[in-house]
């Protein structure tokens, strides 16, 4: 073979040789299959790849866009889904706004009426500084205001109580209930008192048959012809420690305040009832029975005109006396009476007859009747 022919079939066997090899290192083409493979993976590439930036298109996923926007902030924890929720986190409860499911008054709402309860007027209010808080007058004006009332509830009782200086005030009522509210006094957690807390515009609204005006006004025209007090109204008392209670459309329970001793008042108990008689009225005294002590002898009487501290429960129809025997209180009465409509029957009647400076709450005096 003449030397320029061998010389070409070499070199076209050495062109043949390097294309065939280059074609084998070629990588191939990617196909669509490859790249949502890339997309979908979890796997974290370096950031330094062209494939790293183009791992952007994961958050576009239907996965990423299903992710509650509650989660979407946040630690990366944030995006486990057990960790998710799709309602909004609920505050905490207010006591003094939050209102039960069954609508029972809040706090603030209790704070928007005054109230009468028995010879106390009740106010309750709410300061950013002093908290919830209770102010309760007497009949003789002298009143109490306390700071820093807390919610409490216990055996389906629900209120707020205040603390001052051995004394508990507490407003109580049945929690789930839209039923009357309680004023409640208790001293070293033995209870004082208990009166039903009325609104003063619903206590005023009740009396729709005859005002309280007519009928105080009727008691103190007819002072003389009914021996009112025995003969000892006072006036000025008379107008603020005199109380009408509405039995029905035609009776009504009269409290009489006749005068103020030196530290208890003292009253009187009538029955007011309109009648088609000439006079349109029929009252009647209601008497209380008592228990006194002379010379070791402890006897049973029925008095009209009592000295005490006398609270009347409208709601329980129950009336609290508690008589001092003298000024310090380390001696006396507390008698409950039940008013059926018409009288009022002795329930308990407790005595500490000795006056030896020795003092206890009246509710635990040893019982000597009925």
């Amino acid at each position: 073979m003449p030397k320029p022919k061998l010389f070409r079939a070499v070199l076209s066997a050495v062109l043949i040789y390097f294309t065939t090899a280059c074609a084998a290192s070629k990588p191939p083409e990617p196909t669509a299959t490859s790249s949502n493979a890339i997309a979908a993976s979890n796997t974290a590439a370096p950031s330094d790849t062209a494939v790293a930036s183009d791992t952007v298109v994961a958050s576009n996923t239907p996965a990423a866009s299903n992710t509650p926007v509650a989660c979407a902030t946040g630690s990366a924890a944030s995006d486990t889904p057990a960790a998710c929720s799709t309602e909004p986190p609920k505050p905490a409860a207010n006591l003094n706004t939050a209102q039960s499911p069954s609508g029972e008054m809040n706090f603030e709402q209790i704070a928007a009426q005054t109230y009468k309860a028995g010879e106390f007027t009740i106010t309750l209010g709410m300061d950013d500084q002093r908290g919830n808080v209770y102010r309760g007058c007497d009949i003789k004006g002298n009143c109490l205001e306390l700071d820093g009332g807390t919610m409490w509830r216990d055996g389906g009782q629900r209120g707020f109580s205040w603390e001052n200086k051995g004394y508990t005030y507490a407003i109580s009522w049945t929690e789930g209930s839209s039923g009357p509210m309680y004023l409640n006094v208790l001293q070293d957690g033995s209870r004082l008192m208990r009166q039903e807390m009325v609104p003063i515009a619903q206590s005023s609204a009740a009396t729709t048959t005859e005002s309280d005006a007519n009928i105080l006004g009727y008691f103190y025209s007819n002072k003389d012809t009914l021996n009112l007090c025995n003969s000892s109204l006072n006036e000025d008392y008379f107008k603020t420690g005199s109380e009408v209670y509405q039995i029905d459309g035609q009776k009504y329970l009269v409290k009489v305040g006749c005068f103020l001793a030196a530290y208890q008042p003292s009253v009187e108990f009538w029955l007011y009832q309109k009648t088609n008689t000439a006079s349109g009225v029929d009252v009647q005294p209601l008497n209380l029975v008592e228990y006194r002590q002379e010379e070791g002898q402890t006897t049973k009487n029925e008095v009209h005109n009592i000295g005490g501290l006398a609270t009347y429960d409208e709601g329980q129809r129950r009336l609290t006396v508690f008589t001092k025997f003298r000024g310090i209180g380390d001696c006396g009465t507390f008698s409950e009476y039940q008013f059926d409509g018409n009288k009022f029957d002795l329930v308990s009647y407790r005595a500490k007859f000795d006056c030896d400076g020795n003092f206890m709450p009246p509710e635990q005096y040893p019982q000597v009747g009925p």
